[in-house]
């Protein structure tokens, strides 16, 4: 009876699907170039949809560039190495600078957002004019964007709390480049909401 517990505990083994695979250790832009210890190997029952990369081919991958920003834990496949391709077609990227109260504190990467920019108004120590209508007042407008990056920084080095990297339409991002960060507030919109 032992002997029969022994065969079907080696016979399970060697029936487990789980794959080594390769995974990122920790977050890495666009274009950076992999070394060995940027990655590492875990077990998954990985569907060859996925494009996973098998642990055992991580020495190839060394020198070669990630195609799309990854976050740690990520998944290397396929299509995340070789030449970049990101932004995609018709897309940017734009950072911006935001200090506390501009910003909802919950954003994270991958955030649905909608970038509020507001030109000063002609007579910025009058507020009276533009609370009754009367008077040159602000234009305002809106560009959607999702985050692909927050980074914490130290406040008393520029004024901002983070830094946004963002990717949304070219001609949107060439906008907000041109505009000065403390023109700019972020609201987060659930994902398809216009």
């Amino acid at each position: 009876m032992v002997v029969c517990a022994l065969i079907a505990t080696a016979l399970m083994l060697r029936a487990d699907p789980r794959t080594d695979v390769l995974i990122l250790v920790a977050e890495r832009p666009v274009g950076y170039m992999l070394t060995a210890a940027d990655m590492r190997s875990v077990a998954v029952a990985a569907d060859p949809v996925l494009g996973a990369i098998p642990a055992t081919e991580r020495s190839s991958l060394v020198g070669h560039p990630l195609t799309a920003p990854l976050h740690a834990d990520a998944l290397i496949t396929r299509s995340s190495v070789g030449d970049p391709a990101w932004p995609p077609a018709g897309q940017g990227v734009a950072g911006i600078a935001l200090a506390s109260g501009r910003y909802p504190p919950a954003l994270a990467a991958g955030a649905q957002i909608t970038v509020v920019t507001a030109a000063p108004s002609a007579n910025p120590s009058s507020t009276a004019g533009a609370a009754s209508g009367t008077g040159t007042e602000s234009a305002a407008t809106a560009m959607r964007a999702t985050v692909v990056s927050v980074t914490s920084t130290d406040r008393a080095a520029g004024g901002a709390d983070i830094v946004l990297q963002l990717i949304l339409a070219h001609a949107d991002a060439l906008k907000l480049a041109s505009l000065p960060d403390d023109q700019l507030a972020v609201v987060l919109v659930a994902p398809g909401s216009r």
